[in-house]
This record gives structure tokens, sequence and C-alpha cells, in this order.
């Protein structure tokens, strides 16, 4: 069963960004691995929450799509 996750994917090395996205997986594990791949070779991901079915029906996300993946804005502070 596909659960949606928010995950932090950082990419680039010593000028390291943090994206958030949201994931739709089997587990915690599983979303990192999905954000990654999405990502890139360079991506390391960590899965920050597990959302409620509630959260993934407003991010647009179908629960029947493994990997469904939705990049969220980033702020630049």
């Amino acid at each position: 069963m596909n659960r949606a996750f928010g995950v932090q994917v950082t990419i680039g090395g010593e000028t390291a960004q943090a994206y958030p996205l949201v994931v739709l997986a089997t587990g915690e594990r599983d979303a990192e691995m999905v954000a990654a791949r999405a990502a890139g070779a360079e991506a390391l991901a960590t899965t920050l929450r597990e959302l409620t079915p509630e959260e993934a029906a407003q991010y647009g996300l179908d629960l029947a799509r493994h990997g469904d993946t939705k990049a969220l804005p980033s702020l630049n502070l």
C-alpha cells in the first residue's frame, strides 16, 4: 500500500541546497530512494514525515501511483 511522505532532497556537494518533495512510496526508505532517483545521481534524501491521505490529496498525489513525486516551492532566505 502506498503512503505519502514529505522528503528533503539535498543536491550539490559543497554548495548543497535542500529541496522539499512529496513522494508516494511503500515506506520511509522507499520514499528516500524514489526521491533520490527523481533528483539525480548526486542527491541525498531524508524522510521528514508521513503525510495524511488528506494532505496527499491537497498536493494532487494519486495514492495508486507508486513513485508519484511533486516538488514543493523552496524559500531562498
